[in-house]
């Protein structure tokens, strides 16, 4: 196993694991024709689906650099998940020094870092008194440390779950700029 990428991935994300097998596959004997020569793959303890891209029809080569699409399932947000394949003979070697990236920094390094992904927010406008109840709509806010902003004020978290989080927004000294692009998702920054 080589990497993965990108190795920064979220629920519902698409990721490709790239491996040589080796001769691995021609030791697997008594596959049926609907079987893959590799059982699974996963990013720390959850499975990835390659059943939307993946089928007996896909030839894995031997000696040569393979790249399988799939989707990543929900899993916590994680700094550094390890990635791995288990195959019919076994699970493969996962080659540290190829697959190991890191931060800018080098204080972090993983071979997947798994990030929480907003799909949707309840509102795109609030008032410049503050108190606006927002309801952010994702995956991977059941962290106890959200550190929400909408339109670079804090947003005060009141609920959370795996799925969304609610925030109460605070005062903003004045109106945000109006038909120019803000950073972020729907204006929510970092």
């Amino acid at each position: 196993m080589y990497y993965i990428s990108p190795p920064v991935v979220y629920f519902n994300s698409i990721t490709a694991f790239n491996f040589d097998p080796k001769s691995t596959t021609n030791t697997i004997a008594d596959l049926r024709s609907d079987e893959l020569p590799f059982i699974n793959a996963k990013i720390g303890n959850a499975l990835i689906a390659f059943e939307f891209n993946v089928d007996y029809d896909v030839s894995i080569k031997h000696y040569y650099y393979n790249s399988l699409r799939g989707r990543v399932g929900d899993q916590p947000t994680s700094k550094h998940n390890a990635i791995q394949m288990l195959w019919e003979t076994g699970h493969s070697k996962t080659l540290k020094e190829i697959s190991t990236k890191c931060d800018y920094d080098n204080k972090n390094c993983y071979e997947a870092k798994t990030v929480p992904v907003i799909n949707d927010i309840s509102t795109n406008t609030g008032y410049t008194t503050g108190g606006q109840n927002f309801t952010v709509f994702g995956f991977g806010f059941n962290d106890k440390d959200i550190d929400a902003k909408m339109d670079g004020v804090p947003c005060v978290v009141t609920s959370r779950s795996d799925y969304a989080f609610s925030c109460v927004a605070g005062k903003k000294d004045k109106v945000s700029v109006i038909d120019v692009a803000q950073p972020g998702q729907h204006g929510l920054e970092g």
